[in-house]
């Protein structure tokens, strides 16, 4: 069996795993890495005690993503079409990027507590050629007020720079 081949199968396979595991929120995907997230409703195993007063909820945020950025583009020959999902729904896209071009996005999406900012790089979008997951960015509240934020995205080969800054809501 071709090499290549096989290498994009089994890619494809490691993909579609981590697409379920993280579809069912068992797993946060970014570039080049994974984790485990804990199970639906905290689970930290920690005892009762405290009691009267209702839980507190976490802090709401705007994610305002400026601009995007790509230094190398996924594609071998041609541009990027890349595109943004904001907590994945995507809000903006597909854009059309070769290597050392940027382009200004001024879109927003809500978060609370965490949210992500996913790029992908447009393909076919179904089998054989799946679009291509660039990476994640994970902004968190603790990320208000602090200015333009800058996060990378080095996935399969490609690689990007968005600025963002985030606002309380």
């Amino acid at each position: 069996m071709d090499v290549d081949l096989t290498r994009r199968r089994r890619r494809l396979a490691h993909r579609l795993a981590a697409g379920v595991l993280a579809g069912a929120g068992l797993l946060a995907v970014t570039a080049g890495s994974a984790t485990a997230l804990p199970p639906p409703g905290g689970g930290d195993g920690g005892g009762g005690g405290g009691g009267g007063g209702g839980g507190t909820s976490a802090p709401k945020f705007t994610v305002v993503v400026e601009s995007l950025l790509c230094h190398v583009t996924e594609d071998w020959t041609g541009p990027d079409e890349p595109y943004l999902l904001g907590n994945n729904v995507r809000f903006w896209g597909n854009g059309s990027l070769n290597n050392e071009q940027s382009v200004n996005i001024d879109r927003s999406f809500d978060g609370q507590g965490t949210a992500s900012i996913k790029l992908y790089d447009a393909d076919l979008g179904a089998w054989p050629d799946y679009d291509d997951p660039l990476g994640t960015v994970i902004v968190t509240a603790d990320q208000v007020n602090q200015g333009t934020l800058t996060g990378e995205f080095k996935g399969d080969g490609a690689s990007y720079e968005i600025e963002y800054h985030v606002d309380p809501r």
